[in-house]
């Protein structure tokens, strides 16, 4: 981390030779510091201890198929002796059968908290560990008649409840004048910041082309809409100061406005952060550096939760957009257009532009893509759609700002012809959209699958990008060598990570069995044909184990519920048990049972010679009856053969 810090500062000097853009790596560096000290810290007793808590409900809830999901601050805990007070925050899960929780709601409910899953497989994220750097401890489910209202909308959060109520008003619109589906479910969540069940094919269609980040309220959008902005509003900077300052005050306005409807979210605030200085600048005639307008954002962003800085979004949205300052101009003079129709070099000239776009944005983010996720756009399609893609976004983007804006006054006055055609103009411009980003995935290798980059390979590149502009500047060939030698160390590094590894891991989905074998670079996995209609659980738990591992095909089979299987690996003969068979076989080295399975004691010692392994911890009063010593899977973690 701080090599990477220490030479992009460095990187910077020598980029711009102005020393105030050595306020970017300083805001970086002492906030990193600060992360540590700041860490949130957890509450000093185990949650198992917890039976009641008292918690305020400081965020609007979401809705699931089943129950509301909130994050909730503690007030106090209960331990079945005394009350403490409390610390920390939870995600908790209200049954349906509640009323809807409103922010600002007091509760007191009887608990069972309990920590987040650990890693069920090799390289998986640890999700517990990334929820307690944000100050959230544990989950638990609250069912019927174990919760209790206690003070209705304690009043904390006026603002964002105003903000909210507008955000439900525009949310009605859409739907009510838009078909279902989803691009009223990718319009919602684009223009105002909504939660929404979007789908997994089209989710993972935004992921595959490199365009996740147009789902959620982003730089991009906040851009729109000052671009938009400045057009409407420019004639109020030619009416001298009083019309710079009406012009400075009605866009500062509406993008906090518009950032508080699009719920705060973290990418909304960086860019009203940074819209905010060049609008300060452009307004009243300042000077404004980009690195320090960039690096002011982030401090401001740091200054309010300085975790931020290890966290994936906030290092890819920043680094995004100090490629695309560093890089996107030199890139664009590279080439030029000049054909005798002007329409061809128009139509070239912007191409070259858009696709320098990407290319810049993704100079500096690439390696954390690949860190991170462990997949990557196919450079190809990437760089060939990309330009179409930001284009057609960009119509998308810009219908449904001007839905936004005219649609209220429509329905005012009950102008419903008009908003309807807006509905349907907005609807045939995420149809074209997605339209391209469905074909082009249902019939090319849109991604790049299984990819691994270790942390040191990220030093490595900080380093050969800092080498590199130093022999652009000089041209001295003594950089050429160390060039070089960094793309040596980076092949020692990769051949000596790249052995080839083999073995087999058994773990379980929703307590049905999940068998995986890698060997040669393939693996064969075994799951339950439930896991066929959620390919996110896949790719959550399994493609980073792929990555680590270097496979390159994978071989599925699902077996159908309520199944007894058999297999051998490596000499040995494995059994899983969905009912109950009438005698062990006394070949069967290890014997997995399912989660659910009704055992009885008479029938469980009968399996005492095998090797055991539940799915699902069996109660206390059998494991102390027949005097069990087998593997529980409860606490999620993955057993290794």
């Amino acid at each position: 981390m701080f090599l990477c810090v220490g030479s992009m500062g460095l990187f910077l000097l020598l980029a711009f030779r102005h020393p105030s853009v050595l306020f970017f790596g300083l805001v970086f560096g002492l906030a990193y510091v600060r992360s540590e000290q700041v860490r949130p810290r957890a509450p000093a007793f185990h949650l198992e201890q917890v039976q009641s808590m008292v918690f305020i409900v400081d965020d609007f809830p979401v809705k699931k198929p089943a129950s509301w999901s909130i994050q909730a601050k503690a007030l106090g805990y209960w331990d079945g002796y005394s009350w403490v007070r409390g610390s920390g925050r939870y995600i908790l899960y209200l049954s349906k059968t509640y009323v809807i929780p409103e922010l600002g709601d007091v509760y007191v409910a009887r608990v069972n908290l309990k920590d987040f899953a650990k890693p069920m497989f090799p390289a998986e994220r640890d999700w517990g560990d990334y929820y307690r750097g944000k100050g959230i401890y544990g989950t638990a489910f609250i069912a019927q008649n174990q919760c209790r209202l206690l003070v209705k909308n304690s009043g904390a959060w006026r603002l964002q409840e105003k903000f909210h109520v507008w955000q439900e008003s525009w949310a009605q619109l859409f739907t009510r004048y838009m078909p279902e589906g989803r691009n009223l479910e990718v319009a919602k969540a684009m223009l105002l910041g909504i939660r929404s069940s979007i789908d997994f094919e089209t989710m993972s269609a935004y992921s595959y082309l490199g365009a996740i980040h147009i789902l959620s309220v982003s730089g991009l959008h906040v851009g729109l809409l000052y671009v938009g902005l400045s057009f409407l509003l420019g004639f109020l900077l030619r009416r001298g100061k009083r019309g710079r300052f009406i012009f400075f005050t009605l866009m500062l306005l509406i993008l906090w406005t518009y950032a508080g409807i699009s719920g705060f979210s973290a990418p909304v605030l960086r860019s009203a952060w940074m819209f905010s200085v060049m609008l300060y600048a452009s307004s009243f005639g300042n000077r404004h550096h980009s690195i320090n307008t960039l690096a002011f954002s982030a401090f401001l962003m740091l200054l309010v939760d300085p975790s931020a800085l290890v966290q994936p979004g906030f290092q890819l949205s920043y680094l995004a957009v100090l490629g695309l300052m560093l890089f996107q101009s030199k890139l664009v003079s590279w080439k030029t257009f000049q054909f005798s129709n002007q329409i061809l070099t128009w139509l070239g000239k912007n191409t070259w532009e858009l696709t320098c776009v990407a290319i810049a944005a993704q100079v500096l983010t690439w390696p954390l893509i690949i860190y991170y996720f462990h997949q990557f756009p196919n450079p190809l399609y990437f760089f060939l759609l990309n330009p179409l893609l930001i284009l057609l976004s960009t119509i998308a983007l810009g219908i449904g700002f001007l839905f936004l804006a005219l649609a209220p006054i429509f329905e005012f006055f009950s102008w419903t012809l008009l908003n309807q055609a807006l509905g349907m103009l907005l609807d045939s411009g995420f149809s074209l959209l997605h339209g391209l980003m469905l074909t082009t995935v249902g019939h090319f290798q849109a991604v790049l699958p299984f990819l691994q980059i270790h942390a040191a390979e990220l030093g490595f590149y900080a380093l050969f990008l800092f080498f590199a502009w130093i022999w652009y500047v000089t041209r001295w060939t003594t950089y050429i060598w160390l060039l070089a030698i960094i793309i040596l160390m980076e092949c020692i590094h990769r051949y000596s990570n790249d052995s080839i590894q083999e073995g087999s891991w058994l773990g379980h989905y929703k307590g049905e069995m999940v068998w995986v074998s890698i060997k040669n670079h393939k693996s064969i996995f075994w799951g339950p044909q439930s896991m066929q209609a959620d390919p996110a659980w896949i790719q959550n738990h399994l493609s980073p184990m792929w990555a680590q591992y270097g496979v390159r095909d994978t071989m599925s089979y699902y077996y159908p519920r309520n199944k007894n299987l058999t297999w051998t690996y490596h000499g040995r003969e494995f059994r899983y048990l969905a009912y109950p068979c009438l005698k062990p076989s006394a070949s069967v080295n290890q014997v997995i049972f399912k989660k659910g399975l009704k055992m009885h004691a008479s029938w469980l010692r009968s399996w005492a010679k095998t090797n055991q392994v539940f799915l699902h911890k069996p109660s206390t009063y059998l494991i102390q009856k027949i005097n069990l010593n087998a593997n529980y899977l409860d606490d999620g973690l993955a057993l290794r053969y």
